[in-house]
């Protein structure tokens, strides 16, 4: 489902999350960018992803104003033994470097079903950065694609230099 450039609100979020935790809902994708959500709406969406009857494994939260909150509230809902989420895109998100810590635990929860990431866009700076390669070392990690388009760090920080020698960068 494709509601991108819409103005949900928080009641729009807390409605539409309540149809997609129904038993009856085999959604699978759901693509909320340019709606301009707020942090609060993570919540209910985290609330979704840790729900048994959820059946969403890609949401699409780009160009949201989301911010560290709304990440750390979503990251809870992604640790769940019950999300089966395989693609997250939060592009332009307004994320700082302190999600990051919550993105690599994430993706090294022996729970998560993660295989892409979009984090394109966002300010994590170097010390973000290193947060997140940590969590590509863990061999919990299913990480396939990791985007960090247009996020700036130094040289020093090169993602190969994390990775186990076997992988190509």
């Amino acid at each position: 489902m494709d509601l991108s450039t819409n103005s949900l609100n928080d009641s729009g979020v807390i409605k539409l999350s309540a149809a997609v935790d129904s038993r009856h809902s085999k959604l699978e994708i759901l693509r909320l960018s340019v709606c301009n959500l707020p942090k609060k709406c993570c919540e209910s969406l985290s609330s979704v992803l840790s729900s048994q009857s959820s059946s969403l494994k890609e949401l699409d939260l780009s160009i949201n104003h989301l911010q560290d909150s709304g990440l750390q509230l979503l990251s809870t809902g992604l640790q769940s033994l019950n999300c089966k989420m395989n693609t997250l895109r939060l592009s332009q998100c307004t994320f700082s470097e302190r999600s990051s810590e919550a993105l690599s635990l994430v993706i090294s929860s022996q729970s998560s079903s993660l295989r892409e990431l979009d984090l394109s866009n966002s300010d994590l700076q170097d010390s973000g950065v290193k947060h997140l390669f940590l969590g590509l070392e863990s061999l919990n990690c299913k990480l396939e694609i990791l985007s960090l388009s247009f996020v700036l760090f130094s040289s020093c920080t090169s993602p190969c230099a994390h990775l186990p020698p076997k992988q190509p960068c």
